[in-house]
C-alpha cells in the first residue's frame, strides 16, 4: 500500500485535534466494524466549567463533535484496509479553526506526535514500524509550519488546495519583462533530421532511479510497506515472493541493475553528447531518511556516476526526494527557522567533477543554476522546481511579497533575455514538469506561458 505524503498532513491535523480532545474536551470514538475505540473519557464537571477565551470547553467539544467528526468517515475494504474520505472545504475551515484554538494552548510536540502515531496505526495507513518512524520525522516540520503560518482558515485551506481561490497574483504582468530586442536573433531549427549519427546530438536522460543500497535478493517483495525487498522483512523460505537479483517492480532499484544499465549505454547509442539527471536519487523509505542517509546515498550515486560518466558533460538537478524530510525545501527568507543549505553544499561538493565554479556557487546559494555550453551554442537552466511544489510545506511560511520563491522566475527571465540577445538555444531542466502539481500552479502556468510567449526568438526545450 502506497503511503501518500498528503496523508501525513491529514494525520497531524487529526492528531492535533485528538490531543485537543484528550486534554480538554470529551471522547472521540472511531468504529472499526462493530468495535468502538475510545481515545478519552467524557468531560468532567470541572472541565465543563472551565472557560477558554469566550467559549467553555463544553461548547468547544460540542462544535468539534457536530462539525468535524461526522465528516471524517472510516470504512473497511474487504474487512482489513481502512481509508478516509476526502475533506471538503467547509470541513477544512472547521478543522483549521479548532487547530488554531488548540495551538494557542501550547500543547507539547511530544504529545501530538504520539497521538499522531496512534492515529496512523489505528487507521492502518501503514505498519506500526513505519508510523512510529515517519511521524517523528515529519512532526517537528509540520508543527513548526502550523505554528508560524498565518493560521486563518481561508489561508490554510486555500494553500492546501482544499478550497478554491488560490493565493496568487491576479495577473502575470507583475513579472518585470525586458524590452523587446531590436535585432532578430531567431534560431532556425531544421525539420529534416540528418541520417548521419555523428551529426545528431545524443543525450541520455536519467530520472527517478531511487537507488536503494539496502536492496537484497531474497527478501519479501510484498511486505505491506512503501519499500520492500530489504531487511527486516521476511527472507528466503519465509518470503512468499522473494526479491530477484535484478530488482522488482514493487521495490526501489538495486546497485546491480543501475551499473548494468550504465555499462550497456555505450552499446545503445553511438556517442554521448550530454547526460542529464533530473533528480530523485534516494529510495522511497521517507520514514527512515535523514540528512546523514541522504548524504550517504547521493555520495554513493556520485561515485557510480564518476565510474561511468567520464567524458560527456553531465548536468544534474535536484529532486524532491533529495531532502529530509522529503519535499522540505525552505527558502532563504526563513533561514532563521529552517535551512536547506546542508543539502546544497553537499551536492555542490559531490558534483564538482562536472560543473564549473560559478555553477556550483549558484547551487550552494539557491539550488538552481545556469550552465553555458558554447560548443552547441547552448544555455542550460537547471531549475529547482521544489520551490513551487505543493507538498513543500515551507512555502506556507514565506513572506507574502515573495510570491516567486527565491525569485526564480525573475532569474529565468534574466537568463532567457541574455540567451536571446546572444542567439543561444536554451534547455530548461527540472524534476517536475513546468505545468504540473505546484502549490501556485496557476501562477507558474500563467507566468511560464507569459515568459515563453515573450521570448519567441529563441529555441527553448523543457525537460
Amino acid at each position: 500500500m502506497v503511503f501518500h505524503r498528503q496523508n501525513v498532513i491529514l494525520i497531524f491535523w487529526l492528531g492535533l485535534l485528538v490531543v485537543f480532545d484528550i486534554l480538554l474536551v470529551s471522547s472521540i470514538r472511531v468504529t472499526f466494524d462493530s468495535k468502538q475505540i475510545h481515545f478519552s473519557d467524557h468531560l468532567t464537571t470541572s472541565q465543563k466549567a472551565f472557560h477558554y477565551g469566550k467559549k467553555s470547553l463544553e461548547e468547544l467539544d460540542n462544535e468539534f463533535s457536530k462539525e468535524i467528526l461526522p465528516s471524517v468517515t472510516l470504512f473497511t475494504d474487504h474487512g482489513d484496509i481502512l481509508k478516509t474520505t476526502g475533506i471538503r472545504c467547509e470541513v477544512c475551515h472547521a478543522i483549521a479553526r479548532h487547530i488554531k484554538e488548540f495551538l494557542m494552548l501550547n500543547t507539547t510536540q511530544e504529545i501530538t506526535i504520539q497521538e499522531s502515531i496512534l492515529i496512523c496505526s489505528l487507521l492502518r495507513l501503514q505498519t506500526q514500524r513505519v508510523c512510529s518512524e515517519i511521524i517523528p520525522k515529519f512532526g517537528p516540520w509540520v508543527i513548526t509550519v502550523l505554528a508560524h503560518s498565518v493560521f486563518s482558515a481561508e489561508n490554510l485551506c486555500t494553500k492546501s488546495h482544499l478550497c478554491p481561490k488560490p493565493d496568487i497574483p491576479e495577473k502575470p504582468e507583475i513579472i518585470d519583462l525586458p524590452a523587446p530586442i531590436t535585432e532578430n536573433h531567431h534560431i532556425t531549427v531544421s525539420e529534416k533530421q540528418s541520417d548521419n549519427d555523428d551529426q545528431k546530438m545524443w543525450v541520455v536522460h536519467i530520472s527517478d532511479w531511487h537507488y536503494d543500497s539496502e536492496y537484497a535478493e531474497g527478501y519479501e517483495v510484498n511486505c505491506g510497506e512503501p519499500v520492500c525487498c530489504r531487511p527486516p522483512n521476511a527472507f528466503g523460505d519465509k518470503a512468499t515472493t522473494p526479491a530477484g537479483k535484478w530488482g522488482d517492480y514493487n521495490c526501489d532499484v538495486p546497485k546491480k541493475l543501475i551499473e548494468s544499465m550504465l555499462e550497456f549505454l555505450p552499446t545503445a547509442v553511438p556517442k554521448l553528447d550530454y547526460i542529464i539527471s533530473t533528480g530523485d536519487l534516494p529510495p522511497h523509505d521517507v520514514w527512515a531518511e535523514t540528512p546523514l542517509t541522504i548524504k550517504e546515498n547521493t555520495n554513493q550515486t556520485a561515485n557510480i556516476w564518476r565510474k561511468f560518466f567520464t567524458s560527456a558533460p553531465f548536468l544534474p538537478v535536484i529532486g524532491n526526494h533529495e531532502s529530509a524530510p522529503v519535499n522540505s525545501f525552505p527558502t532563504s527568507s526563513i533561514s532563521d527557522i529552517a535551512s536547506i543549505s546542508w543539502l546544497y553544499n553537499t551536492l555542490s561538493s559531490q558534483w564538482n567533477d562536472w560543473l564549473s565554479t560559478d555553477v556550483l556557487e549558484s547551487i550552494e546559494k539557491h539550488g538552481f543554476y545556469a550552465a553555458k555550453l558554447p560548443k552547441d551554442n547552448l544555455r542550460v537552466l537547471g531549475i529547482n522546481t521544489n520551490y513551487f511544489y505543493k507538498l513543500n510545506l515551507w512555502l506556507l511560511m514565506r513572506p507574502k511579497e515573495e510570491w516567486d520563491p527565491e525569485w526564480m522566475l525573475k532569474w529565468i527571465v534574466n537568463q532567457l533575455d541574455e540567451a536571446e540577445k546572444l542567439g543561444e538555444k536554451v534547455w530548461i531542466l527540472g524534476v517536475c514538469k513546468l505545468f504540473f502539481i505546484y502549490i501556485h500552479k496557476y501562477v507558474w502556468l500563467k507566468c511560464s506561458i507569459y515568459i515563453m510567449d515573450k521570448f519567441i526568438n529563441i529555441y527553448i526545450y523543457c525537460l
